[in-house]
């Protein structure tokens, strides 16, 4: 068997998984329900493409009035802000996100104490500027 396969080495085909399944879809487009004349996608019209569908999920939720993005806005998270999220799950698709519930935090005591340092800070702020600054 070594002795064919040295001497057929010129039918081996050697390449990466994703030329490999490029090279059978291309073979056999139509039991794909494959258009015979498709193209791979280079990354530049990958990343244009998933720039493309984030924009109309954006714009889908907006028409269609979605509350995930009322509850953004409560937030104070603009949509755009999480495009580079989005990057990341298209990047690693196997990796499912996990999003952890937890309570709004409780920031009155946060807010008296910085309204009690500030306060206290003014005291020492001079009325008028001082001549080297």
């Amino acid at each position: 068997y070594l002795r064919e396969a040295l001497s057929n080495l010129e039918q081996c085909y050697l390449g990466t998984i994703h030329s490999l399944c490029a090279r059978l879809l291309r073979e056999r487009p139509i039991e794909a329900r494959l258009d015979p004349e498709f193209t791979e996608l280079d990354d530049l019209d990958d990343t244009l493409l998933k720039e493309e569908a984030w924009e109309r999920y954006l714009l889908n939720l907006k028409i269609e009035e979605s509350p995930s993005l009322i509850h953004l806005e409560e937030l104070g998270i603009k949509p755009s802000e999480l495009a580079d999220c989005y990057k990341t799950i298209c990047t690693y698709p196997e990796v499912k996100p996990f999003f952890q519930a937890s309570p709004k935090p409780n920031l009155k005591e946060a807010i008296k104490e910085i309204i009690s340092f500030s306060d206290e800070a003014s005291q020492y702020i001079p009325d008028e500027e001082p001549k080297m600054g």
